[in-house]
């Protein structure tokens, strides 16, 4: 049996981000462990959560989706989230 995909949601559109969580929650092998509508708030939620995937857009308030990739891969993770922009 497989290990549901762990994942973050980060988008400043709290409504596409309420009916994307509802959707992959209907899927078997995902879980969703955080939503974030901010930079900030993603990288605070990845250092606690240490997600398998983020889902992030590029616009995003305070640090946009490329600063908070950059900020993730210039810290020293056992295992890196993949990033779905």
């Amino acid at each position: 049996m497989c290990k549901a995909a762990r994942i973050i949601i980060a988008d400043d559109n709290r409504e596409y981000c309420e009916m994307f969580a509802k959707h992959c929650e209907s899927m078997k092998n995902v879980e969703v462990v955080a939503v974030a509508y901010d930079g900030e708030e993603a990288i605070q939620a990845i250092l606690e959560f240490k997600p398998d995937i983020v889902i992030i857009d590029i616009i995003l308030s305070y640090i946009d989706g490329l600063g908070v990739m950059e900020k993730i891969n210039s810290l020293n993770f056992e295992k890196k989230p993949k990033f779905i922009v």
